[in-house]
């Protein structure tokens, strides 16, 4: 699949945002994401919301490993939960070892997908 990043210009430079070809609904994050300055996700988002942007997916092959469960779990609340927007993952195992609560797991587990390809083309089913 083809992508087109998109300047942003409140993103930081760790932060790549992508609108793959064909899905204008759709954004691809990869990089860390505004971990370290949550202002800094929140002006993301706002301004994904506002130019319609309804789904992301977050693409963890970039992030260092061991902080990967972590972020699933701030993003997923923050992306998915308290704006609304529907939440893929790339890039992260889904193994039942690494989520100790079963009810985040069983929520979390569908939207995990082996390749990024994937996790976008989940929108349009």
């Amino acid at each position: 699949m083809d992508y087109t990043t998109i300047p942003f210009p409140s993103a930081s430079q760790d932060l790549t945002i992508k609108v793959p070809v064909n899905h204008r609904e759709t954004v691809v994050f990869e990089g860390p994401i505004g971990l370290r300055d949550p202002t800094l996700l929140k002006s993301v988002l706002d301004r994904l919301r506002t130019i319609g942007v309804k789904n992301v997916v977050v693409d963890f092959s970039s992030f260092p490993a061991e902080c990967r469960m972590d972020n699933l779990a701030v993003l997923e609340g923050a992306i998915g939960r308290m704006y609304g927007f529907k939440t893929r993952y790339a890039g992260i195992s889904a193994d039942k070892t690494y989520f100790k609560e079963s009810s985040f797991r069983d929520s979390i587990a569908p939207k995990i997908f082996e390749r990024l390809d994937d996790a976008v083309e989940s929108f349009s089913e």
